[in-house]
Formats: structure tokens, C-alpha cells, sequence
């Protein structure tokens, strides 16, 4: 993946021991990233993902209880753009090292508390989502474009539902507008 441009900023209060064993807690959490923009390989001139600003505020974390929260994520002027390939791949997954699957051996670490977080809520507004198709018979484009999703809160309850709003233009012309709510795991839309 090849950088091309963006400024991040994360702040945070901090509390850091080893009195009894190495503890850390955050909390007060921000994280900022402005003109951000990402091209999946580097000869790429266009990015594959951009965006004017993410921000993420109540951010914090405790090592020792083992979980995490996060406030508001909120994601302005989004840019995502797929290319399927006439050999079937995107190129997302086509930019992703290989991974090893195999099977790890018995007795590595042990499992511990569960890790728990969760995530106040998502906005993103403004986006634009652009996919192409060259394993189609013929080339496929599509373009969303006015984007906007919200999501209520998440956590690591995967199985309770999560209410969502959508709205979105097609560029072609038409819209798409949805409203409900998903579980993530088993996933129920």
C-alpha cells in the first residue's frame, strides 16, 4: 500500500504502573486523520480510499480488565473505490499479504478474560463508493455517491442488534434508502 497523503493527531490520558504487574489505562481519548489518502500499490496515481476528515473521541482502554470504548467515529467525505478483475479477484484482497492458515499448535496461550469494547456510534456523511467489474461479461461500473450511514452502538456482543440508517445516490441516477437493524454475528440484516 503506498501513503499518499494525511495528517493524524491522537491525544490521550494515560496511567501507566508496574506495581503490580504492567498496567496501562487511556482514557480521554482523541484521534484525528485529515486528508487522508491511500492508493493500494505504489505506481497507483488514484487512491483507493480517501477521505477529508475521521475523527474518534472517548477513546480509552485498560489492559488489565481487558476491554476498550470508544465515543463517536465519525467519517467525512469518504472515498472507496473496487476493481474486481477479469481473473475473479479484488483488488483489496488482491493488495493483502497471503496468510498462513494453518492451525496453530496445542498449549500456546492461554485465553484469559474475554476482550470486551464498544463503540458509541458511526456517522459517515458525504461518501462516495465506486466498484467496477471487469469479470463480467461486459465492464460493470457503479457509483454511489451523497453517502450516508449511521450506526447506533456497537460492542463486542455481536449477537444484539445494531440500529442503522442509509441513504445514498446512485450516479447513474435513482437512490437507495434503508433503515433497521443488523447482527453483526450471526450476521441478520
Amino acid at each position: 500500500w503506498q501513503l499518499q497523503d494525511g495528517l493524524i493527531t491522537v491525544e490521550s490520558d494515560y496511567w501507566l504502573s508496574n506495581e503490580r504487574g504492567f498496567q496501562l489505562e487511556t482514557s480521554n481519548g482523541t484521534l484525528q486523520v485529515k486528508a487522508l489518502a491511500l492508493a493500494l500499490a505504489e505506481d497507483s496515481e488514484e487512491p483507493a480510499l480517501s477521505l477529508a476528515e475521521l475523527s474518534v473521541d472517548g477513546i480509552g482502554f485498560d489492559l488489565t480488565r481487558n476491554e476498550a470504548q470508544v465515543g463517536m467515529v465519525t467519517i467525512d467525505q469518504p472515498f472507496v473505490s473496487a476493481t474486481r478483475g477479469a481473473d475473479g479477484r479484488i483488488d483489496w484482497q488482491a493488495s493483502l499479504p497471503t496468510v498462513d492458515t494453518e492451525p496453530e499448535a496445542e498449549g500456546g496461550l492461554s485465553a484469559g478474560p474475554a476482550f470486551r469494547w464498544e463503540v458509541q456510534g458511526v456517522a459517515l456523511k458525504q461518501g462516495r463508493v465506486r466498484w467496477r467489474d471487469e469479470a463480467a461479461a461486459q465492464t460493470a461500473e457503479l457509483e454511489l455517491v451523497d453517502l450516508v450511514v449511521t450506526l447506533d452502538e456497537l460492542s463486542h456482543r455481536l449477537d444484539e442488534p445494531v440500529s442503522y440508517n442509509l441513504s445514498t445516490k446512485l450516479a447513474s441516477g435513482g437512490q437507495l434508502m434503508a433503515r433497521g437493524q443488523l447482527t453483526p454475528a450471526p450476521f441478520n440484516f
